[in-house]
Order: structure tokens, then sequence, then C-alpha cells
């Protein structure tokens, strides 16, 4: 994490998910920010052998103007999409208690059509949407041509900038977006 901070000059590491410990492995989620981040929390999903454990990490920022905005970093099981489902009510569950906007990104391990999508489902739940999500031109993994990695928002966000870079630094490629508040009222700190 250390090198991450120092190399992207991204000074607030406030989080890192360490859902896979142990057999010489040490993996996980993390969130790496500009802005201070507040509240920051790790969880893994219930384990589903013969999958490594998966998770999440979430943390709230103050963006300028004193908007509270809950970020979300994520990976969910690549093996069956019964475990992904599973994943993604427990994560709803975990977050539809929460009162402040949304950016949800990560590894979904599944793209937004399909028998087996889950992300419409999660969208509906928190009220979140992304970017043309049926679009074929934002392939994020290349071995099989499809869109796993996704970033979600609330509505009161919108996206003016998205793109997946063409740079291979895994079997995933990243994705890039800019987000603007559309039409957010001030939301209030809890204090902690």
């Amino acid at each position: 994490m250390h090198y991450l901070t120092e190399a992207t000059g991204l000074k607030y590491a406030a989080v890192r998910g360490r859902h896979v410990q142990g057999l010489n492995l040490s993996y996980g989620t993390a969130l790496l920010s500009l802005l201070p981040l507040k509240k920051a929390q790790s969880f893994s999903f219930a384990l589903s052998v013969p999958s490594f454990p998966k998770g999440y990490v979430i943390a709230t920022i103050n963006w300028p103007g004193k908007t509270l905005i809950d970020v979300v970093s994520l990976h969910l099981d690549f093996l069956r999409s019964s475990v992904r489902e599973r994943q993604v009510k427990s994560l709803i569950q975990n977050l539809i208690k929460h009162e402040n906007p949304f950016i949800i990104m990560g590894d979904f391990n599944t793209d937004w059509k399909g028998s087996l999508a889950i992300l419409p489902q999660l969208a509906q739940q928190l009220k979140l949407r992304t970017y043309q999500p049926l679009s074929d031109g934002l392939t994020t993994f290349p071995l099989t041509n499809k869109r796993f990695d996704w970033i979600l928002i609330s509505s009161d966000l919108r996206f003016t900038r998205y793109i997946v870079l063409p740079d291979i630094l895994s079997d995933h490629l990243a994705v890039v977006a800019e987000i603007q508040i559309d039409s957010i009222g001030q939301s209030k700190d809890s204090g902690s």
C-alpha cells in the first residue's frame, strides 16, 4: 500500500481490506484518495470454497462543499453466479441503511446483461446507475471480451467522463471516471 500511495501521490490510504491472508498470499480491496477517507471499514464475504475469500472496503469522503459520499471498492467471486448473488445481497443489506450517496466500484466478475447478471438488481435496490450499461465498447476483461469492472453511482451524481484504459496491468483493464454532483443537498456528518 505504501508503494501505491508514493507512486500515485494519493496520500490518503485509509483502508485496505485483507480478504486473503495466508498460504503466502495477502490481497484484498483498497481505497486511495486525494480527499481524507473517514469511517473506513473492511468486510469479507462468507467463504465459498473453492474460491478465495472476497469482500469490500467502504469509507466516506467529504466532497468539497460539505457533501458526504460513501465510496466502496469491491471484488466479487469469479467462479459462480450463485455466490456473486449472495455477495450482492449481503452488500445491499449492509449498504441500504446508509444515507449518503454512493460510488461503488470494482471487479464484479459479471456483465450487465444475461440471466445470471446481478448488477441490475444491485442498481435497482440501491438506486444506482452506471455509464452505458449495455455498451459493447467498454470491455474490461479482454480474455472473454466482457465488461466485468464497473463503477456505479447514486442518482444524485453523474458521469462527465468514463473510459477504459488500454494499458494491461493485470488480466483486467482499468476504468477511469470523472463524476460530478448533480443536485445533492447537504448531508449530515454523524461526527465519527
